[in-house]
């Protein structure tokens, strides 16, 4: 009694371990989806122009201003860039260098000169330094542009130009203008050999006026500061809209307007730390009600801490894939492909978990990146038809014909939301067409992701047994040539479970692999096997004991084989279980008959476990009754029914069942699949009497 307590308090803490631990892995993965959190508050109210207000009348809290519309605000900016003037600066500083400049080049040039005319101004050099000092000054004064590099002629005809801290309108003169007044200044100069200063002034015009773009943007964006950004006002009490009213032009303004006066005044006043914690405490609510209740509808086999760990990383990479399109903002959220997310989860669980996981992955998105009910019905209405639509993920066609159906939602969903909100067929951005259009294209990648996804995570799904029940397959092929008769016995087994199996609703495909291997372990023994003997029988030569060792063995063995082969673990799960503890009868009741003490039962006892699961009961049943089948000779269709029959009250009356997960009804209706199938395999008909000639008269 002690022993056995201890073993369930064992059993009862691994239980409790593994919850513990699943617990913490949806607590992990909600700390990690708190990184996208919020901060700050969110306007309570979803509302559209042209739609009908759906809340009760909103009063405003407070006064503010209803802000002009965007594109309205865009053209009066628009109007001011197209008429702003340019603003330019004169260098001050420029005349100074020039001056400098100009002296040194006079005085080099007339050094040294023996030239007359030259040296008649060498004489005299100050009054000609100081003309053309003059010139330059008058003219820098006036202001030197380079006309090419204006933006427009009107900066040269009216330029405003910044001079000291005045701005004054002013008529600047160009390089060329320059040159020519002072080749005309120096013509009508009494000075003599004036003209020899032209050339030297000439290398000294240079533009002083520059544009001043930092000068030019400080106006503008002052001058752009003096439009009112509001058109009216609404003040505290003041109607905003009242329930059931249509959104109009001008109250989808108004609404705009109070939802920013909102966020800015509501939300200062507020703590960031509250509205972290709302959201914190909807995804614990979310995350934890669906794994409670998900844990729950996993099939048998697939309660492991690896199961969970993969349905909370799909969690993390769409919700982050979408954080990273919403933040993008030239990408729709309708590119990415969510639809994956069912498709390949129905390809590992059942379509209760499939659907639920898929469902609170995107009420996640939709919470933490306020997209709206429009988006939330259409991608849950895709992914159910995504698990809907396909039925086997094993073949193509089905595949294709799942995506094609989801394409169509898609297409039909966004076109009917469309015209509920517009009314008309006018207003649908056909472009957006586009994004669902790569989004198809990339729920096609979930037919390869299975199939790596279940190397990954060691899933067992359609497409890997499908292969694995290839006939040619290394396993089966050596069981064909080491143990025909066990191999042809298992291809029967195969036929009479996976009928079993389908008129239940149980796993066919895997029922079906599995029979095909449920005795390859005895290719390490076959003659000991009735089925693969000749003439020769070795149990003529063999204790009872020793016998029923040998044959008990290829249970072990076959799940050894199975492992090494690296069959999937349900498989393998089979493969023990298609004996249950049942006893090798034949050899107990001959070593009892041998025996004039009591037998020790466990030695002829198989080592279980007991069947579970719907497919591990009728694989045991299929295997036994395949089996005595065979001891019939001419079986009629009453022979076939009673030895049916005897095989399911055999073992029931030896409690294999006691831990099946099966009901009576699935019960009778196993029973009615192997009385048919087998009456089939034997070609049992209906004799009909003999056709009597007609007398001759």
């Amino acid at each position: 009694g002690s022993y056995l307590a201890r073993i369930g308090k064992g059993i009862m803490n691994a239980t409790h371990r593994k919850e513990i631990i699943i617990y913490t892995i949806t607590f992990g993965t909600i700390l990690v989806l708190s990184i996208l959190f919020p901060n700050t508050l969110r306007f309570k109210y979803e509302f559209e122009e042209g739609k009908i207000w759906r809340y009760e009348d909103l009063i405003s809290p407070f006064d503010f201003g209803i802000q002009k519309p965007r594109e309205e605000l865009v053209k009066e900016y628009g109007r001011i860039d197209s008429l702003f003037p340019n603003y330019y600066r004169k260098d001050p500083n420029k005349i100074d260098a020039v001056v400098l400049s100009f002296t040194n080049d006079f005085l080099k040039t007339i050094s040294g000169q023996t030239d007359q005319g030259i040296q008649a101004v060498s004489s005299n050099q100050q009054i000609y330094l100081d003309y053309g000092t003059g010139l330059l000054h008058k003219y820098y004064d006036m202001g030197i542009v380079d006309r090419d590099s204006l933006t427009s002629d009107k900066d040269f005809s009216q330029m405003l130009l910044l001079d000291g801290d005045e701005i004054k309108e002013v008529k600047p003169l160009d390089v060329t203008q320059v040159t020519d007044l002072i080749r005309n200044d120096l013509a009508s100069s009494k000075i003599p050999q004036v003209s020899f200063l032209f050339p030297l002034l000439d290398r000294h015009i240079h533009p002083n006026i520059y544009y001043d773009a930092e000068l030019t943007n400080k106006l503008l964006t002052a001058e752009k500061s003096k439009i009112a950004v509001t058109r009216g006002k609404v003040s505290r009490g003041e109607l905003i809209i009242e329930k059931d009213a249509v959104v109009t032009h001008e109250a989808a303004l108004m609404l705009e307007s109070y939802r920013n006066a909102y966020e800015h005044q509501v939300a200062q006043n507020k703590s960031p730390w509250f509205v972290w914690s709302g959201y914190f405490l909807l995804m614990v609510i979310l995350f934890g009600v669906f794994t409670f209740y998900y844990w729950q509808w996993l099939d048998d086999g697939e309660h492991s801490v690896r199961t969970h760990i993969f349905i909370q990383l799909g969690f993390l990479v769409f919700v982050f894939i979408s954080y990273l399109v919403e933040k993008n903002g030239t990408l729709s959220i309708y590119i990415i492909p969510f639809c994956i997310a069912p498709i390949v989860l129905k390809a590992f669980f059942n379509d209760k978990v499939a659907f639920s996981a898929y469902v609170v992955m995107i009420l996640a998105v939709a919470l933490l990146f306020s997209f709206g009910f429009e988006f939330v019905l259409l991608q849950i209405s895709a992914g159910l038809v995504a698990i809907v639509s396909n039925k086997v993920t094993r073949y193509w066609t089905p595949f294709f014909r799942s995506i094609l159906m989801i394409a169509l939602t898609y297409s039909l969903g966004y076109l009917s939301l469309t015209m509920i909100k517009e009314g008309t067929l006018t207003s649908v951005t056909w472009s957006d067409y586009s994004w669902f259009f790569i989004n198809i294209v990339l729920v096609m990648l979930a037919y390869p992701l299975v199939p790596l996804l279940e190397r990954v995570f060691g899933f067992t799904t359609a497409i890997s047994l499908a292969e694995l029940g290839d006939l040619n397959r290394p396993l089966l092929k050596d069981l064909s040539f080491k143990a025909p008769g066990t191999f042809q016995h298992s291809l029967q087994v195969a036929n009479i479970a996976e009928a079993a199996a389908e008129r239940i609703g149980a796993d066919s495909l895997l029922l079906r692999v599995s029979a095909l291997y449920h005795d390859i372990g005895k290719m390490e023994d076959p003659e000991v096997f009735i089925e693969n003997q000749s003439e020769f029988n070795p149990h003529k030569e063999l204790t009872p004991e020793e016998s029923a060792r040998r044959i008990i063995n290829h249970v072990t063995a076959g799940a050894a084989m199975a492992k090494k082969a690296r069959l999937p673990k349900p498989v393998i799960g089979l493969i023990r279980s298609h004996h249950g503890t049942t006893r090798v009868e034949y050899f107990y009741k001959a070593s009892e008959a041998a025996s004039s003490g009591e037998v020790d039962a466990t030695t002829f006892t198989y080592p279980g476990p007991k069947p579970v699961t719907k497919e591990e009961v009728i694989l045991m049943l299929a295997d036994s009754i395949e089996a005595a089948c065979k001891s019939l000779k001419h079986p009629t269709e009453s022979d076939i029914n009673q030895m049916v029959d005897k095989i399911f009250t055999t073992k029931n009356n030896t409690n294999q069942f006691s831990e099946a997960k099966i009901t009576f009804a699935e019960m009778e209706l196993i029973r009615a699949s192997f009385k048919k199938v087998l009456k089939g395999i034997y070609h049992i008909r209906v004799e009909y009497p003999e056709e009597k000639t007609p007398a001759t008269t």
